[in-house]
């Protein structure tokens, strides 16, 4: 990979350096000296500082203008973040029996903890999200008709404004921060909640660097507004 390439991708990722640089307010040789490590770990060479700057310089040449939109950050700045634990999710053939264990199932939920279900259907397949212990009463009944099964998932729902389905590129940005982190995610939307599903040892990691995005982008937003 060559060295733009990477600096391209490490910018690319991160859309807080990418909007300074849109807007003019990042020095480039403070940036280059910052990117140095991990460009270099990622293509095991030195790097040559000038060479860096050059690419963050290009790069800048070609965004100018693509700040983060100043909707983005209203959206972003207010949402809020919820965190569910021992999650588990089932594919199974879609059959009467398996759709009326589904449905018992979900008349047992304890709405007043915030217990999350998620149900999606399909022609032949029907795929549930439920806690652990609930999963498995669901799975030992359907029996030969369990299609694919994954437990201890944690999932982390950004619930963001209504107007944010109308807005283009808000999942986009949020996945670019996740993948920045190493974060594999699988996504689920319901209106405007949005619904990351992560390995549980990612819970964590995930859940803090989302409440990092939340409060950076209530930080920029004020400034907009104050600027």
């Amino acid at each position: 990979m060559s060295t733009a390439k990477a600096v391209r991708e490490m910018l690319e990722a991160n859309p807080y350096i990418r909007n300074g640089l849109a807007e003019g307010l990042i020095n480039f040789s403070a940036l280059a000296r910052k990117m140095t490590p991990e460009l270099e770990a990622k293509l095991g060479k030195k790097l040559n500082g000038d060479s860096l700057i050059v690419a963050i310089k290009r790069y800048s040449d070609e965004i100018e203008g693509r700040a983060i939109k100043k909707d983005y950050l209203h959206i972003f700045a207010n949402s809020q973040l919820t965190l569910q634990e021992n999650m588990a999710y089932v594919i199974l053939e879609r059959t009467p029996e398996t759709t009326a264990k589904i449905e018992s199932l979900l008349k047992e939920a304890d709405w007043q903890i915030g217990e999350l279900r998620i149900v999606v259907q399909g022609a032949q397949r029907i795929m549930t999200l439920m806690k652990n212990n609930r999963i498995e009463s669901l799975v030992e009944e359907a029996g030969n008709r369990v299609i694919e099964e994954i437990k201890d998932k944690a999932l982390v729902t950004v619930h963001t404004p209504p107007e944010s389905r109308l807005t283009y590129g808000v999942i986009a940005e949020i996945a670019a921060v996740l993948s920045k982190k190493g974060i594999t995610i699988d996504l689920i939307t319901a209106h405007s909640d949005l619904h990351f599903l992560v390995q549980e040892s990612d819970a964590e990691e995930t859940y803090h660097t989302m409440r990092e995005f939340i409060r950076k982008s209530k930080e920029m937003l004020e400034t907009k507004n104050t600027g």
